[in-house]
């Protein structure tokens, strides 16, 4: 990342990276790395804590053989980022499901605060 770049930038270049990272390398080891300590996550009006949100990666990274993100539209403004992507979910047996989500997240300390989303179908 260049050192002149926006805040705008380095945020989605930080939601970029926690993707390919942390979600598609499927790699738990990575959640604090993105996250703040604090963070919660609003999925289709269901609260999930820090707590709450680790465990579920925990277990759907050790049920995935893979993981791959498609982007739509993704852009940053002030502290929120918001995206449009399509993930694909590759479970061991090869079954895939593809899961559509709209999603804004807001930045703090260079680490994700706060994430509000729609998706379909429900991660639930």
């Amino acid at each position: 990342m260049p050192r002149d770049a926006s805040p705008e930038e380095r945020n989605v270049a930080l939601v970029r990276e926690m993707f390919s990272e942390f979600a598609s390398k499927l790699d738990a080891s990575k959640l604090d790395v993105y996250h703040t300590p604090d963070f919660e996550m609003f999925s289709n009006d269901v609260h999930w804590d820090r707590r709450t949100y680790d465990e579920f990666h925990q277990k759907a990274f050790r049920e995935r053989k893979a993981l791959r993100v498609r982007y739509h539209d993704i852009f940053g403004q002030g502290d929120r980022v918001a995206a449009r992507v399509d993930i694909t979910l590759v479970d061991l047996d090869d079954t895939e499901t593809t899961v559509q989500v709209m999603l804004i997240a807001q930045i703090s300390g260079g680490k994700i605060r706060r994430l509000w989303e729609l998706t379909f179908p429900p991660w639930q």
